[in-house]
Order: C-alpha cells, then sequence, then structure tokens
C-alpha cells in the first residue's frame, strides 16, 4: 500500500536583513583629470619607488648624484630630519620629500638639504626646449603627521610649507632642462598658495595642501617677453591659463634631464608627489571622462575560495556547480577570472540588487568563450521565486533577419517582455567587452560590442520600469550554461552608460578605473563600506583586530572570509565560522573546509552540521556523510536521496530502491501513459507477440520442470510483482528458449501509429537477475549475466518501426568487450566496437530506474537522434547522441512496437523488469507522488525568525511526518518532524531555524 503524501508547496524566503547604506566615495591622487596624448608619455614616474642608490634612485632611472643633492638615504623621521619617503593612502602610493631646513650646523653633509633627484632623458628627447615639450604631474604642499620638525625653529607649520623658485634661477620642485646647445631649463613650484612659474607668473590654487592635477605645455616663443610661452591647464580644466617663461642655465646633470625636489641650500619646505610625466611637443590635453560609479561591481579576480567580493558595493557573489577562479586569464594585465564548465557553473549575485521599479540599466561584461559560434547564455536576471526574467546570451542559429551567431538580449519591464538581436556573426574565443544599457524612459536599449555600438538585426522596442529582477546570475541563459570565462562585471541600476564611459570600461580594468575610490580612509584592508554596515570605524585601524562576535575570528578575517562578524554562525547551520574554513577539504570538528556563508555546501540537502564525516550512517542528526561531496559513497546517488529512500549514504553497495515497487522517483506524464506493462502478467497474455522469427521461447517458467532451461516468470518480492527473463542457451545449443524476444505493436490516438520521427518518452524500471530461482548455465555469474546488445536496435527492452529500432540493456563487462564497467548500454548502430553510448551504474543487480527522451536531432554530429536519460531520480539528463538501425524480428510486420528480451543468439542472461512504459512525445520527468494527494493550504514565512507555518487538509485522529526539500524533487527530501497529531480538518506545523541562505523550500506531509 502507498503512504498517502501531500501535493507539493513551495515558498520564496529572502531572509536578509534591511537595504544597505552606501558610503561615499571619496576622490584620492589616482584619479587621473585627462588621458594620456595620443602618442603617449616619453617618461613616467608613478611614485610609488624610492629606492635609494646615488646613480639608480627611485625606480632605478634617477640619480641624486648630481652636485646638488645632500640626502642621507633615510626617509622621514629617520636619520636626520627631513628625507623622502613613501607614503600609501587608500588605493594611492605617492612620495613625500622633506628638507626640514640647513643642519650642517649639527649634521654633517649628507644632511637631508637640498633633495633633488634628475632623469637623463636626452636619449628619447634631446631637445625639449627647442621643440617644446608637455608635462603632467599631481602634486600637493605635505601636511600632517609625517613630518620632522623643522630645523631651527620648530614644529612643522600645520599648513605646511611650499618651496620658492630660488632667485629665478630656473631651478624648482618640477625641472625640464636641456643640455644640448647651451644648458635652459625652466622650473614650477608652489609657494604662498600658487603655483608659480621660474619667472614669478602664477595661478591661485584652492588649496596648496590638496592635490593638484597640472598640465603644462611649453613652446618657444620670444615675443611675449621671454623665452617660451607656457600653458598651464589645472584639474580637468581645458581652459589654460598663458605666461611667459625665461629658460634659466641650470646644470645638475651633463645631459637633458628632468628633475624633482628641494634643490635650495637655506630654504625648507616639503612636498607630496603622486606622478610626473613628459611628452614630446605641446599636447593639448583632453579631459579623463568620468565614470558614474556602479551600483555593484566585482573584477571576479579574487584567485581562490567560492565567493567574488564585490569593488564597489556589498553584494559578493557565490561560486556554485562547479564554478572556479583563474588568477591569471582576464582581460587586462594582473586580472583574473571565472571558468565556467557549461554545465552548471554559476556565479549567483543575490538579493541585494534589487532593480524592480528602475528606468534606467546598464551591466558590462568581459567574456571569453571556450568554443565560437554555440549557444550559450551568460546573465539571467531572477525574480524572488528563482524564474529567469529574460537574459543574455550567444545564438548560434540567428533566428531573425537570416542573421548567424548573434547576441539576443531579453528583458522584463512593467509593460512585458522584450528582447532583440544584435552583433551578427561575432562570438570569437578571445576576450570581448559586452555592455548592455536599457533606457525605458526613452524606450533604447543599446549594446556594446568591444566598445562599438552594434546595430539589432532586428528593432527593439521596449519601454518603462524593469519588473520581477530582484538577483542575478552569471554563467546561465535559455541557450545553455557558459562555456569559458567572465571577468570585469559592473552593474548600474539607475544609469545609462555614456559611449565615453563605455570607452573607459573597454580600456581599463575595474580595478585602474575604480582606484580614484578609497575603499578605506584607516588603511587597515577592510572597506569602509564593510566597516558602516557591521558597526566599525573607518577611522581606526585598531578594530580589524577585534572579534566583535567571540568565534575567534578577527574582523579582517571574517572580511577576507566574507562572513558576518557580528554572527558566530553566519551561515545558520550551527557551526561557528571559524572551523569552517572553506578550504574544500575536510581536516576535522575543528578546520571543516565548508563554507561559512552557505549552511549546505555540497547542495546535497543535508546541513553541514549532521554531516560528520565519520563514513558511518547513525542517524539524521550524524549522517556520518562528508559535507564537501553530495554522493560521499561514490554510489552515484545523492546523499539526501538514500536518506529519503533509506538506504545508507556511507556505503556503496547500500543504494535505493532495491525492492521495486511503484513510481518512487518519477510520475506520470500529463494524460497518462499510452501504453504500459506492469510486469506482473506473463507478456504472452497481454498481447505481446514472441512469434517474430527471433524468438525461441517455448512459453515455459525459469523453474518449470517440463521446459528447457531458462524462460519467463512472475516472480513477487514483498508487494512488487516483476517479470524476470532468463537466455540460457548460446549459439549452437538445442532446445528452444533462447534468443527470447516478445514484442507488441502500439497503436496511439485513436489508432494512428506513433511515429518514430516524432519524440517519444520510455519509462522503465528493471536489474539483472541473480538468485535460487535462475536455471543453470555453464557460465552464469554469480552477480548475474547480462546480455549485450549484440545487434543493432536490440536491447532488452527498446522500440521499433520501419525507421529504426532502438534499445536498452544492463549489462556486466564479463558479458561484452564493449565497455568495462556495469552500465546501461543505449544501442542504436550496428557494431559494438563502435558504441560509446554507455550510462555506468554502481550495481546492475540492484533495481535501477530510468526516463528516457528519444527525439530527432538532425543536426547530431555522430548520430539521427538525442537521447536524454534520467536516472533514479536526478534532476537532471545525460545526452547521448544515437543512430537507429532496423531489425525485422523486433519490429514485427514494421508497424511501431515495444520489444522486451534477449535477443542475442550467442549470448545468454536475465534481467527482472518491474514496469516498461511509453508514451508519444517529450516529457520531461516529475517527481513521483507516491500516492494519493491532499491539500497543503498555505506556508508563511517569518523571515524575522527564520521560521515558516504550513497548514493542510487532515483527517481526525491522524498522525503526520512534515518532510522538507530544497528542490522539487523527491529524492532529495528530508524529515523535519513526525508524530504531528491531527487537530481536525486542519493541522498546522511551524519549521524553525530554516537556514539563512535559503531562496525556496518545498514541502510535503505524509500520514503515518
Amino acid at each position: 500500500m502507498k503512504t498517502p503524501v501531500s501535493e507539493l508547496a513551495k515558498i520564496s524566503l529572502l531572509l536578509l536583513g534591511a537595504p544597505l547604506l552606501l558610503s561615499p566615495i571619496l576622490l584620492t591622487a589616482s584619479a587621473d583629470s585627462y588621458v594620456a596624448p595620443p602618442d603617449g608619455w616619453i617618461y613616467s614616474y608613478e611614485g610609488d619607488l624610492a629606492a635609494n642608490d646615488p646613480s639608480e634612485a627611485l625606480d632605478g632611472s634617477w640619480s641624486h648624484e648630481n652636485g646638488s643633492d645632500a640626502w642621507d638615504g633615510e626617509g622621514i623621521g629617520d636619520g636626520a630630519p627631513g628625507g623622502v619617503s613613501l607614503i600609501t593612502e587608500g588605493a594611492t602610493t605617492y612620495i613625500r620629500l622633506q628638507d626640514a631646513g640647513d643642519p650642517r650646523a649639527e649634521f654633517p653633509d649628507p644632511g637631508n638639504r637640498k633633495i633633488f633627484f634628475t632623469r637623463d632623458i636626452s636619449e628619447a628627447f634631446d631637445t625639449p626646449m627647442d621643440d617644446g615639450f608637455t608635462i603632467y604631474f599631481r602634486l600637493r604642499i605635505a601636511t600632517g603627521a609625517g613630518l620632522d620638525d623643522e630645523y631651527g625653529v620648530g614644529p612643522w607649520p600645520e599648513n605646511g610649507r611650499g618651496y620658492p623658485l630660488w632667485n629665478g634661477d630656473g631651478k624648482g620642485l618640477i625641472t625640464v632642462a636641456q643640455m644640448t646647445g647651451g644648458a635652459q631649463a625652466l622650473a614650477f613650484g608652489i609657494n604662498d598658495g600658487n603655483l608659480i612659474g621660474s619667472d614669478g607668473a602664477s595661478v591661485e590654487l584652492d588649496d596648496p595642501a590638496e592635490w593638484s592635477d597640472v598640465w603644462v605645455t611649453v613652446v618657444p616663443d620670444s615675443a611675449g617677453g621671454g623665452t617660451h610661452l607656457a600653458t598651464l591647464y589645472l584639474n580637468g580644466s581645458t581652459d589654460g591659463t598663458e605666461f611667459a617663461m625665461t629658460a634659466k642655465d641650470q646644470s645638475d646633470a651633463s645631459a637633458t634631464y628632468i628633475a624633482m625636489g628641494l634643490g635650495s641650500t637655506a630654504d625648507a619646505g616639503a612636498f607630496d608627489i603622486d606622478f610626473f610625466r613628459i611628452a614630446e611637443g605641446a599636447q593639448i590635453p583632453a579631459p579623463a571622462p568620468t565614470l558614474t560609479p556602479p551600483t555593484n561591481a566585482w573584477t571576479l579576480s579574487d584567485g581562490a575560495g567560492t565567493t567574488a567580493a564585490p569593488i564597489v558595493g556589498t553584494a559578493s557573489g557565490a561560486l556554485e556547480n562547479g564554478a572556479e577562479f583563474d588568477p591569471i586569464d582576464g582581460p587586462f594585465p594582473g586580472t583574473g577570472s571565472v571558468v565556467f564548465d557549461g554545465v552548471g557553473a554559476e556565479v549567483n549575485m543575490g538579493e541585494e540588487l534589487v532593480f524592480n521599479g528602475s528606468m534606467q540599466y546598464s551591466m558590462s561584461f568581459w567574456i571569453k568563450a571556450a568554443t565560437a559560434g554555440a549557444d550559450r547564455g551568460f546573465w539571467e536576471p531572477l525574480d524572488n521565486g528563482d524564474s529567469d526574467t529574460w537574459n543574455l546570451r550567444y545564438d548560434s542559429a540567428g533566428a531573425t533577419a537570416g542573421a548567424s551567431n548573434t547576441i539576443k538580449i531579453g528583458i522584463q519591464t512593467e509593460d512585458g517582455g522584450f528582447d532583440g538581436e544584435f552583433a551578427d556573426d561575432i562570438q570569437t574565443e578571445e576576450w570581448q567587452h559586452i555592455v548592455f544599457t536599457y533606457d525605458g524612459d526613452a524606450g533604447e536599449y543599446i549594446l556594446y560590442v568591444d566598445g562599438e555600438v552594434s546595430e539589432p538585426t532586428d528593432p527593439v522596442d521596449a519601454t518603462g520600469a524593469l519588473a520581477s529582477m530582484v538577483y542575478f546570475r552569471l554563467g546561465d541563459g535559455a541557450k545553455g550554461h557558459w562555456e569559458g570565462k567572465m571577468s570585469q562585471v559592473a552593474v548600474w541600476g539607475e544609469h545609462v552608460l555614456t559611449e565615453e564611459e563605455v570607452a573607459t570600461l573597454h580600456t581599463a580594468s575595474l580595478q585602474t578605473i575604480f582606484s580614484s575610490f578609497d575603499p578605506d580612509l584607516d588603511n587597515d584592508e577592510i572597506p569602509d563600506v564593510w566597516e558602516e554596515l557591521y558597526g566599525l570605524s573607518n577611522e581606526d585601524p585598531s578594530d580589524a583586530a577585534s572579534d566583535k562576535d567571540g568565534d575567534s575570528l578577527t574582523a579582517l578575517d571574517e572580511y577576507k572570509r566574507g562572513t558576518n562578524p557580528t554572527k558566530a554562525d553566519t551561515d545558520g547551520d550551527t557551526l561557528p565560522d571559524n572551523v569552517e574554513t572553506d578550504t574544500g577539504t575536510f581536516v576535522g570538528a575543528e578546520d571543516r573546509g565548508t563554507d561559512p556563508n552557505k549552511a549546505d555546501t555540497d547542495d546535497d540537502g543535508l546541513n553541514d552540521n549532521v554531516e560528520t564525516n565519520t563514513g558511518t550512517f547513525v542517524s539524521v542528526e550524524d549522517t556520518g556523510t562528508n559535507p564537501l561531496s553530495n554522493d560521499s559513497d561514490g554510489d552515484g546517488i545523492r546523499d539526501n536521496t538514500e536518506i529519503g529512500l533509506g538506504s545508507d549514504p556511507t556505503d556503496p553497495d547500500s543504494v535505493p530502491n532495491n525492492g521495486g515497487g511503484g513510481d518512487v522517483a518519477y510520475g506520470e506524464p500529463e494524460g497518462g501513459w499510452d501504453e504500459s506493462y506492469e510486469g506482473n502478467i506473463l507478456p504472452n497474455e497481454l498481447e505481446w507477440n514472441h512469434d517474430n522469427g527471433s524468438d525461441e521461447w517455448d512459453e515455459s517458467g525459469i523453474t518449470d520442470d517440463d521446459g528447457e532451461p531458462g524462460g519467463i516468470q512472475i516472480f513477487t518480492e514483498g508487494d512488487t510483482d516483476f517479470m524476470r527473463l532468463q537466455d540460457t542457451v548460446t549459439s549452437g545449443g538445442t532446445g528452444n528458449n533462447r534468443k527470447i524476444t516478445v514484442t507488441k505493436s502500439i497503436f496511439i490516438d485513436d489508432g494512428d501509429p506513433l511515429e518514430q520521427d516524432e519524440p517519444v518518452t520510455l519509462h522503465f524500471r528493471l536489474r539483472l537477475s541473480t538468485g535460487a530461482d535462475l536455471s543453470n548455465a555453464d557460465t552464469w555469474l554469480e552477480g548475474g549475466d547480462g546480455a549485450p546488445i549484440a545487434f543493432g536496435g536490440k536491447g532488452q527492452i527498446g522500440y521499433a518501426s520501419v525507421l529504426g529500432n532502438f534499445g536498452f540493456a544492463l549489462g556486466t563487462p564479463d558479458g561484452d568487450e564493449g565497455f568495462d564497467e556495469p552500465a546501461l548500454m543505449l544501442d542504436g548502430i550496428a557494431a559494438i566496437d563502435d558504441r560509446d553510448n554507455f550510462f555506468p551504474v554502481s550495481d546492475p543487480t540492484l533495481w535501477q530506474e530510468f526516463w528516457a527522451v528519444i527525439a530527432p536531432d538532425p543536426e547530431a554530429e555522430t548520430g539521427t537522434h538525442s537521447v536524454s536519460l534520467w536516472h533514479n531520480g536526478s534532476t537532471e539528463p545525460v545526452v547521448y547522441e544515437v543512430g537507429l538501425t532496423g531489425s525485422a524480428d523486433v519490429s514485427g510486420d514494421q508497424e511501431p512496437s515495444l520489444f522486451m528480451g534477449n535477443p542475442a543468439t550467442d549470448q545468454i542472461g536475465a534481467f527482472d523488469l518491474d514496469f516498461f512504459r511509453v508514451k508519444a512525445g517529450a516529457f520531461e520527468p516529475t517527481a513521483g507522488a507516491g500516492g494519493p494527494v491532499f491539500q497543503i493550504l498555505s506556508v508563511t514565512p517569518d523571515t524575522a525568525n527564520n521560521s515558516a507555518t504550513l497548514v493542510w487538509t487532515s483527517q481526525p485522529n491522524a498522525s503526520y511526518t512534515v518532510e522538507v526539500s530544497r528542490e522539487a524533487d523527491v529524492f532529495n527530501w528530508l524529515e523535519v518532524s513526525d508524530g504531528v497529531t491531527s487537530e481536525g480538518e486542519t493541522t498546522s506545523y511551524t519549521e524553525i531555524n530554516i537556514p539563512a541562505d535559503t531562496r525556496a523550500r518545498y514541502y510535503r506531509v505524509r500520514i503515518e
């Protein structure tokens, strides 16, 4: 008797906190105000090196052995007062130079006076004064901590001290000097709040202690009162200030050079410089395009673990189903990517990314396909029910306008869904930059490929606000999972990117672009926005060592792991964060290797805390399974599936469904089956035919004394009746019961036969026969012997028509040389040596349940049909390409037929069949119902308490068991409570402590 089970009920659980408020993003020294000139820079010093070697200083190409410099080689605060130091603020590293005054009364030279660096540029550009030049630098007067007292005067002035251009002699903080044709030098510096030139001409600065971006062009000009005309541009402005300058005689080096420093003997000063660059000729500056900060951005270059940390925003990405980091291969030097296997790998961006109601939206990706011309999806927005709301993908067929290999985009708005095709024939195996923007007000949808606008191959018409976009994932779409790599992903929830912004994204990495935003003011390696989120200070670096939740992890540890520093158990699986090390290797109770942000690391339906990895199943609270493997014993069946069906998930010899009986794994398709053999009556009593030119069955049973060895017989185990068919006679033997084959013509839809050029769905359960109820045979195997499919199109079961036959058979290695492990063989071609369509099974003497969809496939490379095969409750099929071949002895009079048997002449074999069913059309399997259903009336989540209450129709005096699954799949049920007593016509139950990372949950109720 089957146990009554309720229908499935599903809820979506958004068990996350309130919306996050982001900290402001602060501009620092690294944001360039201007783009490089068309031909680039002759040389650029980036302020990030300060090596002390008199002839190879700073980045190795400078000298401070020039007759002027007296640096003692120490940083500020070490050695004599003043010096040269590298300083890092947020993402910016710069150099600070301080001359604290004339120390000669106390310190012998070198004594940190006249600190001055020169660099020879003569090989690249020997005549800058004659031909004109452009320099670009960023500097400021040094203030604040990190400066020594001024020698002989006292504390360094709070507002800093600039350095004048000494006596107009052409030496300053920044200097360009030409030695060819006579010494000539022009210099720039800061003094009294002004940026000044050699002759005293100046430009007022708002605050000389703040960074100033300075672009200067210089050309020879004697008409304006000097030798040269300088035009100075400041902080991104394209309005220049012109003034005459007169080159001076300076020779701190023997060849044409650039210089920076504090070259006066008596004066004191200090300045910071972030970079100093020079180019040939007068280059008119072009302002750097501004880029609106994205809502969220991920480099996908993390390199290890299963979490993609954001570079902007707070939403992390979760690498799932085999996605993994490649720390080396990215679209820009020093960047990495995430690898997608084309099967199920994804990066899941969580529910913080809610864009419902947005009128404007932009998305930027870098992608690299593993193969060109493939149907693959790489972006999929989802609603709160985990259903996709269109996507972004490649379409190799190009469904419209006769295109091929297009990019197809679809998105859902309040006005309805829309899609469009773009970029005909563009998919490559190289890195590509893809940007799409949506403007619901203008009804405009634009796609950019590698920075260029792509014209649509069909019109795109879309207006209105976005709808149902709660979160998205990378690596999936309607055309299948992405196979390749992705990097540098950013999303804008209320902004349409301009062409200039797209160009910026195409030419620079997110790391470079957003180095202009300081995410870490106190330099404690924790972004400010994360500190604000969890109540830490962005002005106190010491709190990086704090442990607010007492789990022995510091705040910095928790940031790097992506865990919550205020919760000792972030994912709610009762395991403290410190033992969930996310290494992927189980070491012991104190180092479990599991993901601290995921209650069920291996997605097998069991929480990490019950998977103790002892190798011994004790109970559902101590399963002994490996929390890092969803099939701990390697028998091909998920751990929770085995527990739900009563087998041992730690023992490969213990598998579910060993007794047959009932539709355990899969339910009926809509409308039921067209034909069904249930294994409880001899087939010749059910209009099955064995007069087909092949069969030699004498219609005796296997254990009958009056027949030949072998035959067909009905047996019963428990409440299951099944058919056993045995062939014991090899080629050349005498008597009957060899080549046993029974067939049945099938007529569907009021007498119209099933056409084999249309899809067909099969459902069957079988096993190899063992035990005492088998006739003797000289070579019989103790573990059963499956007759192989020795001829094309035949098998233990199958179907046939005038177009060809298709057979399935369980086999063992000893039964055939075409395979080396127990397997279900799929036969569609004549020669065994040509077959590679084997589905491995751990033990063919245990019941194996299969669901198969066979469909014509004109694009198949190795056959004519595709076969999608589901096994023992699996939710994803394995797909094969097969060919069909004719064989009259299994197709009878060439009408569409089902067949069962061991049709080989020279092979013995025996198998048991519980049922064999067929339906015209292609139907994917659904979870087995398991019996009559009753109604779950409601499921109500309580997100504040991580719980849910369900109510169902009930019978008086009954008792119920409540089960839960992460998927609508009967093989994944886990009992959460039993002995729930009926409350009358309806009964309720509340599940508590639902894992915090749960998005969806399925319930069913069983009568005990």
